[in-house]
């Protein structure tokens, strides 16, 4: 399920980060409201450029990083797996699933999922060259609020990248 959920994300987000926030977000519908609030026990973990991110306590580095021309890091937090992979990415309104526009950490991000279990992709459009596209994913559907938490979770320390 992992793999088809960045499949994707990969092909719903393929594009170039240099194209303007309007241009991109515009034609996306909003998402849904949803309560993505994480508990003050997780840790936050910097991840390049200013972009970090918060995982519960239980998670830990993954001993098989994906490879990524542009970087990338993985957790595992108990049956959810978390990757961030850094890239150029852009959306289409008429991918499936259909991504949406939402805003997490003072930040406008692009939202995609996959129907099975507990899985969402969000790109975060940070203005740097490269964006991160912050990933969780469980087999189960009860994992919804950590998946939820994880990957609303990023923001950044510094100011947002020239390119937005």
């Amino acid at each position: 399920m992992w793999r088809a959920l960045m499949a994707t994300a990969a092909v719903a987000l393929t594009g170039c980060a240099t194209s303007r926030v309007g241009h991109t977000l515009r034609p996306l519908s909003v998402c849904g409201a949803e309560r993505t609030a994480f508990p003050q026990d997780w840790q936050r973990h910097e991840v390049g450029n200013g972009f970090n991110l918060a995982l519960p306590p239980q998670c830990g580095p993954a001993q098989d990083v994906p490879e990524a021309v542009h970087g990338a890091s993985r957790w595992l937090c108990g049956a959810v797996t978390v990757s961030v992979y850094w890239g150029m990415w852009g959306a289409d309104p008429s991918d499936e699933p259909r991504p949406c526009k939402a805003r997490a950490g003072g930040l406008p991000i692009v939202v995609t999922r996959d129907g099975g279990g507990a899985q969402e992709a969000v790109w975060y459009l940070t203005g740097h060259v490269h964006e991160p596209t912050l990933n969780a994913a469980s087999a189960s559907a009860a994992d919804w609020p950590i998946v939820l938490g994880i990957t609303r979770s990023g923001m950044l320390s510094g100011p947002r990248g020239p390119n937005r």
